[in-house]
């Protein structure tokens, strides 16, 4: 949990703007008013403007936020996944979801009546095996690797770098109830292609209860909102019937036909047209 947000800065900030959306709890201090204190680096959040300091602090397994200014941006910056230019302007759900990143905690994207959208996360793995192990599900859709290794170490890659690069991807589905992994469901970047793609399955025992319109609502609502779509695809087999049924009531518009990998598919195309 993120209990502490410590400037250790060289230019001065105005603190009192850094007042977040939200605090939770959690305290901001300087890094000069804290002699002696003795912090968890796992509670803590570190911003800073001094790449060397910034480093050693990576180094450390710390989480850093680097602030990029005028006075910094001939240096050697290229080392940190997360920086900003006005971090007193920052929200407290922005700081969390960096302080998250790297203690591999997963965001939370979306909640809909029924389920919670979140990022996988490794102990997903045994869950995803016992929703895929009806081979129906796999019929229209990747399956995962029969060696539960390269599954695991798949998942690892895409957490640091699906997820950190592009801010988005595919998501797990959790029923709200009792947190039950149900399905997944989020956006990929298909090559060759210009929009992002949905795409999205639901556990057999959950079907036909409208939750697949659900969660790609929310999926479709969090893309516009949050990721500034404003155009997404879907490639569908013209057999999967379901998944047509589906992409038509969501406002989806059949395009045209196209191959990938010599299997046909149906290309549809919706507009996130922003009011």
């Amino acid at each position: 949990m993120l209990k502490h947000i410590i400037l250790l800065t060289r230019k001065e900030m105005k603190t009192e703007e850094l007042l977040l959306e939200e605090i939770k709890g959690c305290e901001i201090k300087l890094w000069k008013e804290m002699p002696g204190e003795d912090l968890l680096v796992e509670d803590c959040l570190f911003i800073t403007d001094m790449p060397l300091v910034g480093k050693g602090l990576l180094q450390e397994k710390a989480a850093v936020l680097f602030w990029l200014h005028e006075a910094n941006r001939g240096e050697d910056t290229g080392s940190f996944p997360f920086a900003i230019e006005r971090p007193e302007e920052a929200e407290f759900s922005y700081l969390d979801k960096v302080y998250r990143r790297f203690r591999g905690i997963p965001w939370e994207i979306a909640q809909t009546d029924r389920c919670i959208l979140r990022e996988m996360e490794e102990k997903d793995l045994d869950a995803l095996y016992e929703l895929y192990q009806d081979k129906e599900i796999s019929r229209y859709t990747e399956d995962l690797y029969e060696d539960r290794q390269k599954e695991r170490d798949y998942i690892r890659s895409y957490i640091e770098h699906a997820y950190t690069f592009w801010g988005f991807g595919t998501w797990i589905v959790e029923r709200k109830e009792d947190h039950k992994l149900i399905g997944r469901v989020g956006f990929n970047l298909r090559e060759g292609y210009e929009d992002p793609e949905l795409g999205f399955v639901i556990g057999l025992p959950w079907q036909k209860q409208g939750l697949a319109y659900e969660v790609c609502a929310a999926a479709l609502r969090t893309g516009k909102e949050e990721y500034g779509f404003t155009r997404v695809q879907a490639l569908v087999r013209e057999e999967n019937l379901a998944s047509v049924r589906l992409c038509e009531k969501l406002g989806f518009s059949l395009q045209k036909k196209v191959k990938e990998q010599g299997q046909e598919y149906l290309f549809y195309q919706i507009q996130l047209a922003f009011s």
